[in-house]
């Protein structure tokens, strides 16, 4: 899942105080949100996060929540929800 703040770059032209503001508010939304639906946080990426659920079923309902709670506060945010496996290759795991 990958959840960005819509408008977030102009408002860091316009109002860095207010832009980091909204970006705690997310955090704190985004971090309850997917820890109740058992994802991770993988990585902070700017106003983007990255995490990963076991089920693309928890995904989706986190992002609803997510989306709800932004609506409410009228902070919007796109968000994209990418299924696939994924492999974490560390140094040295590989043989040839």
């Amino acid at each position: 899942m990958l959840p960005d703040i819509v408008g977030y770059i102009s408002l860091m032209g316009t109002n860095e105080d207010q832009a980091f503001d909204v970006l705690r508010w997310n955090r704190e939304i985004q971090n309850r949100l997917i820890k109740r639906f058992n994802g991770t946080l993988i990585k902070e990426i700017g106003d983007r996060i990255l995490a990963s659920f076991s089920l693309d079923s928890e995904a989706v309902y986190s992002a609803i929540e997510i989306q709800k709670e932004c609506q409410e506060q009228r902070n919007p945010l796109k968000i994209g929800i990418h299924e696939g496996e994924i492999f974490v290759v560390r140094k040295g795991s590989l043989s040839s």
